[in-house]
């Protein structure tokens, strides 16, 4: 079995995890830039990708990668439980579809901890162990294309670490001890995308967590922080880039 926390040490990191009784979910439901792992207690919920829906129940796991847009309809009110993680890159570039799979025999027991341990040591051992069971199932045909070159791996931390403000070609090119033109070219080479439209993108995650965990933030300082030159130009962005403007993508569960 392959434990994905333990190969990315820090970069691995729980966003957020709950376990509550829902009546209602949105027709829309908007992709999110990290991992969504989600179990029911019963039946009631169902997930849809593609032409594929996937039914909650208390026997299934149901794994989303980032950045997959995944529709959600309530069929009935019942008991939900969610992680949303980071596994850092270059497994945050997981392309492959939604993942089901059986539930461990003390899911329950797991998800009780998880939703009411809130961040304790014990806490953090059990989501890392459940997210550890699930992720061996990826298949491996689709592991085997994150292969990254190591300065490529690297100019994508830099940019991590640097989403509050705008970073040129000329600097990536000094981190990766490249010509400007020779990074473009091995960066478009293994993401298909060039470096700053792939910034653009991770600069809008950062923003998308900021919205949703950040309430105490207007959208200028939140197009301040993620490096955009205004609202306006924050806001066209990030519609483009979600399917959904940034007001409703804050309110939306």
């Amino acid at each position: 079995m392959t434990h994905w926390p333990h190969i990315i040490n820090q970069r691995f990191r729980i966003i957020t995890a709950e376990r509550k009784r829902y009546t209602m979910w949105p027709k829309g439901y908007p992709k999110r830039p990290f991992w969504r792992l989600y179990w029911n207690a019963g039946p009631g919920g169902e997930w849809t990708s593609g032409s594929k829906t996937y039914q909650g129940s208390r026997k299934k796991l149901v794994l989303i990668p980032p950045n997959l847009l995944v529709r959600r309809r309530l069929i009935k009110p019942h008991e939900h439980c969610y992680i949303h993680f980071s596994l850092g890159f270059p497994l945050d570039l997981y392309r492959g579809g939604v993942l089901e799979i059986t539930a461990p025999q003390n899911i329950d027991q797991t998800m009780q901890c998880i939703a009411h341990e809130s961040h304790s040591l014990r806490w953090q051992f059990v989501a890392s162990t459940l997210i550890n069971q699930v992720l061996a199932h990826l298949p491996q045909r689709n592991l085997s294309g994150l292969q990254l070159d190591s300065r490529i791996e690297a100019l994508l931390i830099f940019m991590q670490l640097n989403t509050g403000r705008l970073i040129t070609n000329d600097e990536l090119a000094q981190q990766a001890h490249l010509s400007e033109p020779a990074m473009i070219r091995l960066f478009t080479q293994h993401l298909s995308r060039s470096p700053q439209a792939f910034f653009s993108d991770l600069r809008l995650d950062h923003a998308s967590e900021m919205l949703r965990f950040r309430s105490d933030l207007t959208l200028e300082e939140i197009a301040e922080k993620t490096g955009f030159y205004d609202r306006s130009h924050f806001c066209k962005r990030f519609t483009l880039r979600y399917g959904i403007t940034a007001a409703a993508y804050r309110k939306a569960p």
